[in-house]
This record gives C-alpha cells, sequence and structure tokens, in this order.
C-alpha cells in the first residue's frame, strides 16, 4: 500500500509541474524499450518524457520506443541491490537522462545522473528537477 501511495503523490507532483509548464508527459507503470535485439521493456513506477524528446511524434501505441528522460523507482522491501542495478543499467542504455530511486524504509531519494554518479538526499532535503524538469523542486519528507 505504502508503494502506491508514494508513487501516486510523485506522479501528482509531476503532473502538476509538467502540465502547468507545457514540458511533456508523465506516466505510470508504462512500459519502456530499453534495448533491442532483444527486446527489453521496463516500466518504472513514474517517468517523465519531454516534448523535446519525442520530437514532435504522437504518443505510440504501445511501449515507448526509448527510455524516458526520467525514471522513478519506488523501491519495495523485496527488491534486492543486484535487480535495483540492473533496472538503473537499463535506463540509462535506453537514453534516460536521470533515475530516481526511493527508498521508503529509509526516507532517501537517491538522484542518479548515471548508473555511477549518485546524490542521496534524505527527509530534509530538497529533491530538484535539474536541467529535466527545471524549477521543479519538493522536499523528500513531502513525497515519503
Amino acid at each position: 500500500m505504502r508503494h502506491g501511495v508514494i508513487a501516486v503523490r510523485i506522479a501528482a507532483r509531476l503532473l502538476s509541474f509538467v502540465e502547468a509548464h507545457g514540458l511533456g508527459y508523465v506516466f505510470a507503470e508504462t512500459g519502456c524499450i530499453t534495448a533491442r535485439d532483444p527486446d527489453t521493456v521496463r516500466g518504472p513506477d513514474v517517468s517523465f518524457v519531454s516534448f523535446e524528446r519525442l520530437g514532435g511524434q504522437a504518443l505510440p501505441e504501445a511501449f515507448l520506443p526509448f527510455a524516458p528522460d526520467l525514471a522513478v523507482e519506488v523501491i519495495s522491501p523485496s527488491e534486492r541491490t543486484k535487480q535495483i542495478r540492473e533496472k538503473v543499467r537499463n535506463w540509462f542504455a535506453g537514453g534516460a537522462r536521470r533515475v530516481w530511486l526511493v527508498y521508503p524504509r529509509s526516507r532517501n531519494v537517491y538522484v542518479l545522473r548515471s548508473p555511477t554518479d549518485v546524490h542521496i538526499l534524505g527527509p530534509e532535503d530538497t529533491l530538484s528537477g535539474d536541467e529535466i524538469l527545471p524549477g521543479f523542486s519538493y522536499l523528500v519528507a513531502d513525497l515519503l
């Protein structure tokens, strides 16, 4: 239950910001192709794809043909480090520009600019959209 509440809370904050600024689309658990031959499809809990990234194309009927600009994963207690690392590698290999890993138990958000460039935020810190969502900011404690 907590996982779902947090995912919706993040999606709602992102959606409100993205729509107010005309930046693109926010998705919940929408499949994205992160690799080809064989195809690898991932569905982050929440994601953002900019209009710029879509390049004027209409949304596909099936999966996005690339990873989103931002992939957000709310980490469940049953997920293992190896699984999480694999997801992160897939997101960046597919073209993601940022990954947020949200850890409800520790109340931390890991902001990844690459699989090895990680910044850990605690509940008292502010999560920023950086250049992907310029102007977006939210207190981590309010997301959890």
